[in-house]
């Protein structure tokens, strides 16, 4: 469906006041481009979902006018509310497709080509334990709608090379395409990106804390060091977003490399860990090292 054309960003009161007169049948072609254009003017060129709140009807009535006076300027005849209303959905429907293409591919280029690929169809469960594992996350993002409702996270833990990430990719790849976003973000990466920051002033890191905060759902690969405990500015830092999205019942999602919350909560702090673990679905991934095995 081809939604753009020379017109889209051309003011309406631009054009020529002076109706033309219908000379053709109104192709659903046409009509979808009509809708997506008045969608986009009347947002400001936001292609977010749109119509959040309101009923077909009501962007219908919205629209209604708009699309019949591009219509009328086009030279083309007049359609009924029914149709116009039916060409909303439509045109609904393939922006949400759109934004979850786009959203995929940034994700992919994120996370990089090792974990770009990574599926629920892709990961290697042959032990028992690994396919309760694969299915308790799938049932988490089965119903993502009402773990976000209720700010509900997910946690996988477990050793080193157990896949932990593959099946943290895996749900954060269903839930994109169901419209939703999440940031991913590298532990170590992430208190790389507030070190360098340290420097800057004028509240960089307060900055950074906020938007990783306001995130619907943010994803960190493993924040522990490889051995030993996060320095206290570490966990300060930790602690400030973890702490924000809790409050805001924003989900938190994380892979930590320990053998279980004693470990985690000496190493991490009892603090964050216990706020990563309210309300969340904790996934326990014991089973021999996915790399170890191929090495």
């Amino acid at each position: 469906m081809e939604m753009e054309t020379e017109s889209q960003n051309k003011p309406l009161d631009q054009d020529n006041d002076t109706p033309k007169t219908p000379t053709e049948a109104v192709s659903d072609q046409d009509l979808g481009d009509i809708v997506y254009q008045a969608y986009q003017d009347q947002h400001n060129g936001y292609e977010g979902s749109l119509s959040r709140g309101k009923s077909v009807e009501q962007l219908t009535g919205e629209l209604g006018e708009s699309v019949q006076r591009r219509l009328r300027r086009q030279g083309l005849g007049e359609v009924s509310l029914e149709r116009i209303g039916q060409m909303v959905t439509k045109v609904e429907r393939f922006i949400e497709r759109e934004r979850a293409r786009r959203n995929q591919e940034a994700f992919g280029k994120h996370v990089g080509p090792r974990y770009a690929d990574c599926s629920f169809a892709t990961f290697e469960a042959t032990l028992p334990a690994q396919k309760m594992a694969a299915e308790a996350v799938k049932a988490y993002t089965a119903k993502i709608g009402e773990q976000l409702a209720k700010g509900s996270g997910l946690l996988l833990f477990g050793p080193a090379g157990s896949g932990k990430d593959h099946l943290l990719c895996a749900a954060a790849r269903e839930v994109i395409d169901h419209g939703h976003w999440v940031r991913w973000v590298n532990g170590r990466d992430m208190f790389g990106k507030f070190r360098d920051r340290m420097d800057e002033g004028d509240n960089s890191e307060g900055r950074l804390v906020a938007e990783l905060i306001a995130a619907e759902i943010l994803a960190i690969s493993d924040p522990l060091p490889p051995s030993g405990t996060l320095s206290p500015y570490q966990a300060d830092l930790l602690f400030r977003v973890i702490d924000g999205r809790y409050r805001a019942m924003r989900p938190t999602w994380a892979t930590l490399n320990v053998t279980g919350g004693p470990e985690a909560d000496q190493r991490m702090g009892a603090q964050i860990v216990d706020r990563l673990r309210h309300d969340a679905v904790a996934v326990h991934c014991d089973w021999p090292s996915h790399r170890k095995a191929q090495a």
